[in-house]
């Protein structure tokens, strides 16, 4: 058994083997911090150019739907008087009827039948007249244009010069009235 030398270095570690129960150098721990660090900036940076250019899209897509709806409106704008237009058309050729009969004596009906045919026309598309003759002088309707002696209660409106027309409610023509301003006073 003497014959066996034992290697003093046969039990010990490589020298280049780290020790399970060693601490790490602080040098190594800041290079692993730093690594960290630097793939959390990689991410992030990662993560803010896909919402930059998530944000560049979606201010594309903003800016083609406002031309598409200004095209869309200015389109609607611009064929929105296409139905009227054509119920104009209808009156029109009517009127061409009545001038070429005006001679024979049918053209005062002719006209009759136009004057019926546009005032059909404005009706369906909202536009009204004014009542006037008879009625109190009321400024959101009317314009009282002059006053003359009546019979009528003073502020009655008793002659109608212009038709005034409302568009539904609103009032896109006032009518021009003459206005009563009572009977004439006699001196006695």
């Amino acid at each position: 058994m003497d014959d066996i030398v034992k290697n003093p270095n046969q039990n010990q570690p490589e020298p280049s083997a780290k020790l399970p129960d060693a601490e790490p150098t602080p040098a190594t721990e800041a290079e692993k911090a730093a690594g960290e660090l630097q793939d959390k900036m990689a991410l992030c940076r990662k993560e803010a150019d896909e919402y930059l250019n998530g944000w560049r899209r979606a201010k594309a897509d903003l800016i083609n739907y406002k031309k598409e709806e200004l095209t869309r409106a200015e389109t609607m704008i611009k064929f929105s008087n296409e139905s009227l237009l054509k119920d104009l058309l209808v009156v029109m050729d009517s009127f061409d009827l009545a001038l070429k009969t005006a001679n024979t004596g049918a053209g005062e009906k002719g006209i009759e039948m136009i004057k019926s045919q546009f005032e059909s026309l404005l009706r369906r598309n909202g536009v009204v007249p004014i009542k006037a003759v008879g009625e109190s002088f009321n400024p959101s309707f009317h314009e009282a244009v002059t006053e003359e002696v009546s019979s009528l209660p003073p502020g009655s409106i008793t002659e109608e010069i212009t038709r005034g027309w409302k568009l539904h409610e609103k009032v896109i023509r006032p009518s021009q009235v003459k206005i009563a301003k009572g009977p004439k006073e006699t001196a006695g």
